[in-house]
């Protein structure tokens, strides 16, 4: 029999967290389950909320919900939401770096965005900073590509070359 929150759940959004499951609850929450699909935990955020990506760090998840002007960090337990501000017309790159309490997202122009879990505050990163150079050179890496997914622990790409042929590649 299949389970409730499944069958009667518009799921539209999945992400894979070690042996979690992460799924929309409908357009209202997420539904974390184990690999038996059984329900670990589930967590209301807000009404109407919609999830266009994500960016994941061990059992750490950003949500990107730009209809909602906002991210949402999540650690399976507890919920932040980030608004986007001046950051709402961004449309940033499966390309990212997790470090700590920040996430690095590149947009499409090549700004680097600096997503302040604490904080919570967005802001862009100065060509100065030292972080700058580091992550130029990890992006020089997948030039010729356009990234579809990025799994940074393993430091693999699932990309699609000039070809329109879709690769998994190390970078």
């Amino acid at each position: 029999m299949m389970n409730r929150f499944i069958s009667d759940n518009d799921i539209y959004f999945m992400e894979i967290l070690d042996d979690l499951i992460v799924i929309n609850d409908n357009y209202c929450g997420v539904i974390i389950l184990n690999n038996n699909l059984e329900q670990v935990n589930k967590i209301e955020l807000f009404d109407d909320i919609t999830i266009y990506s994500s960016f994941k760090h061990s059992k750490e998840l950003l949500l990107f919900c730009p209809d909602n002007d906002c991210f949402v960090y999540l650690n399976l337990y507890r919920y932040v939401i980030i608004p986007l501000e001046s950051f709402k017309n961004c449309i940033f790159s499966p390309l990212y770096f997790w470090d700590k309490d920040n996430v690095i997202l590149i947009d499409y122009q090549g700004h680097l965005v600096n997503v302040n879990l604490i904080q919570k505050r967005l802001g862009f990163i100065d060509e100065n900073n030292k972080i700058w150079g580091k992550i130029r050179k990890e992006m020089k890496k997948m030039e010729g590509f356009r990234p579809y997914k990025i799994y940074e622990k393993e430091k693999r790409a699932i990309v699609i070359s000039d070809n329109s042929r879709v690769r998994l590649i190390d970078y």
